[in-house]
């Protein structure tokens, strides 16, 4: 009797030890936090940092097949093309029970990698297993078409080297729109969410969030020695804690235009003259458009010729282009280009050669390989 009391007092004795306590082994996390974590930052569409939590999930639950599918998701929208078909591959492999949308992750992530005649088989596996009234088929379908284009280009000859101008113009946010000085050809200005921007960060509804982006701030580099270096942002007048973005100069370049806006998609054209010529304060551009409503993209010829897109007039569906001349001091009516330029999809980026003849644009047609194309369009008298 003696000996059984012992016992229970020598157990009792010793502290509470987890496996987390014992030297050179790792406590279990808390793999529901992890898991919220990493939608948060998934449902903010901060991907990068939402597959460091979805990864470290995994490590406890690798066969957890949504994480599989939303770190598969995370790879995809941050170009990481090969671990997101990875995870896509291995789930159609694995799962007793298919999502049919994996078929077409992966197509998209094949199609993205221009591995067109890959893409077309799981384009065409999710089209026959969705159901009919499922939206992503009409898409599908078009995607096939683009893949069609895309395995007739991929044997011909290349036009140009792309080259990225690196990390003295490039970080890891968004840079986009570039736009060359209409006066010194070693001046580059674009448009950038990179830290040191103006304002709060913001969600894509241009609400605050503190996992939402900076707004988009404009800047400038300079071609020093073949390469594009010493970045900055331009002065207070341009930037604002709103989204700015340059969208064009005037001729000779006395005007700058740039769109403001709470967003992105809903902005005011406005136009600031260069402070060499007297005035400096910025006002509201309206053109031959609502410039309280500007969305698309602007090109100007001579002062005298203004093409931009818009979604915001009757069109053919998505962004069209449209001309307006300055005549009898004022802009004309916009016009549309014609179906045949525009498009039931979205037709941004003209931009007009020097001779006034050659129209290039961006497109997302079905006449692309893939998101957006560089088209051009000849004048015809």
């Amino acid at each position: 009797m003696r000996a059984w009391v012992l016992i229970v007092i020598f157990w009792i004795g010793i502290p509470h030890i987890s496996f987390g306590q014992i030297e050179g082994v790792d406590p279990e996390p808390n793999l529901k936090v992890i898991k919220e974590q990493g939608d948060i930052y998934f449902n903010h569409e901060k991907y990068s940092k939402a597959v460091d939590f979805y990864s470290e999930y995994l490590k406890y639950k690798p066969k957890d097949k949504e994480v599989q599918l939303f770190a598969g998701l995370c790879h995809y929208y941050s170009y990481n093309y090969d671990q997101a078909q990875s995870y896509f591959s291995n789930l159609l492999r694995t799962s007793a029970s298919i999502n049919n949308n994996i078929y077409l992750y992966l197509a998209r992530t094949l199609h993205a990698q221009e591995n067109f005649e890959e893409a077309v088989k799981y384009y065409k596996e999710f089209i026959g297993k969705a159901k009919s009234k499922n939206p992503n088929r009409s898409i599908a379908k078009e995607d096939i078409k683009r893949c069609s284009y895309g395995m007739k280009y991929a044997y011909q000859d290349k036009l140009a080297i792309v080259q990225n101008l690196g990390s003295e113009v490039n970080s890891p946010a968004r840079e986009y729109a570039p736009v060359l000085s209409p006066t010194r050809e070693d001046l580059l200005f674009f448009n950038s969410t990179r830290e040191g921007s103006y304002g709060q960060p913001v969600d894509k509804f241009g609400n605050p969030s503190t996992l939402g982006n900076l707004p988009s701030d404009i800047y400038v580099t300079m071609l020093t020695n073949g390469a594009w270096k010493n970045v900055q942002p331009l002065d207070d007048r341009h930037n604002s804690p709103k989204h700015d973005r340059v969208v064009g100069f005037s001729e000779g370049g006395t005007c700058i235009f740039l769109a403001r806006g709470e967003t992105t998609d809903n902005n005011r054209l406005y136009v600031i003259p260069n402070q060499e010529h007297g005035e400096t304060k910025s006002h509201v551009y309206n053109g031959p458009f609502d410039g309280y409503n500007f969305s698309g993209t602007v090109h100007f010829m001579e002062d005298s010729l203004m093409i931009f897109s818009s979604d915001k007039l009757r069109g053919f569906g998505g962004k069209d282009l449209y001309y307006s001349y300055w005549k009898n001091n004022k802009w004309t009516e916009p016009e549309n280009l014609g179906y045949q330029v525009n498009t039931p999809h979205d037709e941004i980026a003209p931009f007009l050669s020097k001779d006034g003849r050659t129209l290039f644009f961006s497109s997302n047609s079905t006449k692309s390989i893939g998101g957006f194309d560089i088209f051009y369009s000849k004048f015809n008298d």
